[in-house]
């Protein structure tokens, strides 16, 4: 039986082996150089947000002005319109820089130095802006308005915000789930009635936050069962979600012991990244995004195999950790992809 696991073990890493010769051909370090999971890529760089800070203020900044011009409305729709903006932005772009740490596998601080606002705080203001939003939409304006289009509008926009703040917060935020692993449940379940949104942006966030949420449950198959393949063609309208969605599957897969899955559907990933739909000048961006997953994938592969009996794959998984440090991360200007946004902006309000 001992044999037969590992010749299995031998055989799997053949094949990965076999999937990218060039890479590990690209470097050959000493048998005894191991690297550490303190020597993986930190809080990797995001594409194009170079003062973080700064993004942080004026997303802010805009939330306010969003808020003022709504304080300053009559119009009740309008102005519920205006919340929902405020509270589209904190979720979409406020949250993203943490959303697409996490969503790479990265543990940073909950929020990160310099931020004016802690993450449960933008959390909180964005439940807050929501739910005056309904409250301005409760029943005296329905039955005031019951045909309007622009109230059926908003009132479509406030539905879709609300379980997306709701699923933001109970994987951000696992502790305020009311309920604990129950209450992230809910919020999954909450974001089912999107999945066959029109919109195939909202459609595939909601996929992409509900399998998160599922993904933390110590049974993968539900979490599995809602995500794409790995390796099926994604939707361009529905970017970046679906980029997003096969990395999680990866991890998902990685956290369940089945590394070897994770990393040979990573190196496929990697090679696909040239026919991704995106932009031809984020392709670099996007592969750094992949391999970065795949570190600390190989890093916890590594980690869980028996010096004594796994000698040789953990020798691969060392080597290859250290071709993919040489090769895409040389120093810290290194730079990943972006979940922007971090959930489908929905509503803008006037443009400053």
């Amino acid at each position: 039986m001992m044999q037969n696991h590992i010749v299995r073990r031998r055989v799997i890493t053949a094949y990965l082996l076999f999937l990218s010769p060039a890479l590990i051909a690209t470097s050959d370090p000493p048998s005894e150089v191991v690297t550490t999971k303190d020597q993986l890529p930190p809080i990797v760089r995001l594409a194009g947000l170079h003062d973080e800070p700064e993004y942080r203020r004026t997303i802010a900044g805009r939330v306010a002005e969003l808020v003022h011009l709504a304080e300053t409305t009559e119009d009740p729709v309008a102005q519920a319109d205006l919340q929902l903006a405020a509270a589209n932005l904190i979720l979409a772009q406020g949250l993203e820089p943490i959303c697409t740490r996490m969503m790479l596998g990265a543990q940073p601080d909950r929020f990160g130095p310099g931020g004016d606002e802690s993450l449960r705080e933008m959390l909180d203001r964005a439940d807050m802006l929501i739910a005056d939003a309904e409250r301005l939409l409760g029943d005296p304006v329905r039955e005031a308005a019951p045909a309007s289009a622009t109230l059926k509008s908003v009132r479509g926009r406030l539905d879709i915000l609300q379980p997306f703040a709701e699923g933001l917060r109970a994987y951000l935020l696992p502790v305020d789930a009311a309920g604990g692993a129950h209450g992230a449940r809910r919020a999954a379940s909450r974001l089912s009635v999107l999945l066959e949104h029109d919109d195939l942006q909202v459609a595939a966030a909601a996929a992409l936050w509900q399998a998160a949420l599922r993904g933390t449950e110590p049974d993968p198959a539900p979490a599995l069962a809602i995500l794409e393949p790995a390796l099926a063609e994604p939707s361009q309208q529905a970017m970046p979600y679906p980029f997003f969605a096969r990395l999680l599957r990866c991890r998902i897969l990685a956290a369940q012991g089945k590394f070897a899955a994770a990393a040979a559907l990573l190196i496929q990933l990697e090679e696909r990244c040239t026919r991704w739909p995106v932009k031809e000048a984020d392709r670099p961006d996007y592969l750094r995004a992949v391999m970065l997953v795949q570190t600390h994938v190989l890093a916890d592969w590594r980690d869980r195999l028996d010096a004594a009996t796994q000698a040789d794959e953990r020798q691969w998984c060392t080597d290859r950790l250290a071709a993919i440090l040489a090769k895409h991360f040389p120093d810290a200007s290194a730079t990943v992809a972006r979940l922007n946004p971090a959930v489908p902006i929905l509503a803008r309000g006037p443009q400053p």
